[in-house]
């Protein structure tokens, strides 16, 4: 039998994130940046501005939006509650991880996750692995590892921020059929220079950035989505041209208001009218 032979292509079988039943804030996330199954993504923002909130709700609208998709999430160094609550409200999804007791090397092992879900991919199915967080992962990476002569700021070692960056790396589309699409959580704006060398690191390799604000997050708009600093490259071959212009008009008009301001602003429309304003 002759193996398909698949050639990866820029992302674009979009995935709306707005669904029946969900926060009303999600259309918000969506003119924010548009998902496409295959996209490499990030969630970067301040702790308490909203990161794994948006990630799991990104979660459901994948499972509600997208046929025949096959979602994983990695839970790097997280409490048990969170477990939990990932696995109770996410039955279909496959929950991979490790709590605080675990060994550094018990967190790394993690990695070949990434690997059976580029496999996958690679055979025709569309996978998506949601992971929370890339620095937790960074961490244990370098902490397992053999020393390396390149330590970099914030104590990392070269290698395993090359591991990281590998791993996050291998999400992609394919024609005829198949996709990985890898979103993960990363902290921005925070105290800790490891913490700001991953996202340097990634954010240059991603496609897709949602962006969460602290000053946002200080007016009490929880997830704290930065529409301006946000974003998906492509996007007009993502949703099309001509939405992607009324999304540019939209982005303007927030802009207008300011970051907070605007944001608020759709918000109440949202919860008024059950649809973002017209642009």
């Amino acid at each position: 039998m002759n193996q398909v032979q698949r050639i990866p292509v820029f992302p674009t079988r979009y995935v709306p994130l707005r669904r029946d039943g969900g926060p009303i804030w999600l259309p918000a996330a969506d003119l924010a940046a548009p998902l496409a199954l295959g996209a490499r993504g990030l969630v970067v923002g301040p702790s308490g501005s909203g990161r794994t909130t948006l990630l799991r709700e990104i979660a459901h609208s994948i499972t509600a939006n997208a046929d025949a998709v096959e979602l994983h999430v990695l839970l790097v160094d997280r409490s048990i509650d969170e477990h939990m609550e990932w696995r109770s409200e996410l039955a279909a999804a496959h929950i991979h991880g490790t709590t605080s007791e675990a060994s550094p090397d018990e967190h790394s092992e993690l990695t070949t996750i990434f690997d059976e879900a580029a496999t996958s991919a690679a055979q025709g199915r569309d996978i998506v692995l949601l992971v929370d967080s890339l620095a937790a992962l960074a961490r244990a990476l370098n902490a397992s590892m053999e020393l390396d002569e390149r330590i970099l700021t914030g104590g990392i070692m070269a290698t395993a921020l090359r591991a990281l960056r590998e791993c996050f790396g291998k999400a992609r589309a394919f024609e005829p059929d198949g996709s990985l699409t890898i979103i993960g959580t990363a902290t921005a704006d925070g105290d800790q220079e490891l913490d700001t060398v991953v996202f340097e690191e990634l954010v240059g390799t991603g496609n897709i950035e949602y962006r969460l604000s602290a000053d946002i997050a200080a007016a009490g708009l929880i997830p704290a989505i930065d529409i301006e600093r946000s974003g998906t490259r492509g996007a007009e071959r993502i949703v099309g041209d001509e939405e992607a212009e009324r999304r540019a008009r939209l982005r303007d008009l927030v802009s207008q208001y300011g970051r907070t301001a605007g944001l608020a602003m759709l918000l109440e429309h949202l919860d008024q009218h059950g649809q973002l304003p017209d642009a």
